[in-house]
């Protein structure tokens, strides 16, 4: 059975989701990663984190830290510092990210002043490979440059999209400017798992930056061809993949124990 990560889009009762559903994932083999997102101000990553390490010990757990949602007088000292309450708490991954129109301090800002990685800690950068222009997709390259070269990227997290061309493009191009600069993050992708909720919100209000083909949006048959190549994709290249979806947690866990 293929094993993969799962962002846990769309829960707040941690307690009651760890010891029940995500305990029987556990024990299937088919988790191999969760992925705390941070979709709004406020929200207690890490409490939410201490409680994936308490009931589920053995499940790697990534927490998302967007600066939109995380504002402060110092960006980079308040996440130098939170990083090292998520390290003492046993959190293996960070992931930074700006946020849709998020503030003038981004990531390549924060990275630039951290001036060092926290220990036991692999920091990780967003790269969005699908984006609709040349032109984004090449300012988009240069940016991931800039976060490479500071020398403190451990983790590459591709955005969710599924044109084939795309993605194979904007993987050999992680691949081989990390070869240049001598680097070696392991990389992940988003996929989303079919579903009419999902589906819906990507017609009516898709995510900043994320652009989905005609096939994806017409119905949940075609969003589920689209994701299946997209997966063949990251198989192919050795990239890792990260499932998103609006579905119920038991709906996904019995689509991925069966896939």
């Amino acid at each position: 059975m293929a094993t993969c990560r799962l962002e846990l889009m769309g829960v707040y009762d941690y307690t009651r989701h760890a010891a029940t559903v995500l305990q029987k994932a556990q024990k299937t083999g088919v988790l191999s990663g969760l992925n705390i997102p941070n979709k709004k101000p406020g929200e207690p990553l890490l409490e939410w984190a201490r409680i994936l390490r308490s009931e589920l010990p053995s499940v790697e757990v990534t927490v998302h830290y967007s600066l939109k949602h995380q504002s402060r007088k110092n960006p980079a000292e308040a996440f130098r510092e939170w990083c090292h309450e998520a390290a003492s708490i046993g959190v293996r991954r960070v992931l930074l990210v700006t946020g849709p129109r998020g503030p003038r301090q981004d990531t390549v800002s924060v990275l630039s002043r951290l001036g060092r990685s926290v220990d036991g800690l692999r920091l990780g950068v967003a790269f969005n490979a699908c984006l609709p222009t040349e032109a984004e997709r090449e300012a988009e390259r240069q940016r991931l440059v800039q976060k490479l070269r500071t020398g403190l990227v451990h983790d590459i997290w591709l955005n969710t999209g599924v044109d084939e061309d795309l993605l194979r493009s904007g993987i050999a191009f992680v691949k081989s400017t990390c070869d240049k600069l001598g680097v070696k993050p392991d990389m992940f992708a988003s996929a989303m798992l079919p579903s009419e909720g999902q589906l819906q919100q990507m017609r009516e209000r898709p995510w900043n930056g994320v652009q989905f083909s005609e096939e994806f949006l017409s119905s949940v048959e075609g969003m589920g061809s689209a994701t299946s190549r997209a997966l063949g994709v990251f198989r192919e290249t050795g990239v890792e993949p990260i499932i998103e979806t609006r579905s119920s947690l038991n709906n996904v866990l019995a689509h991925l124990c069966k896939s």
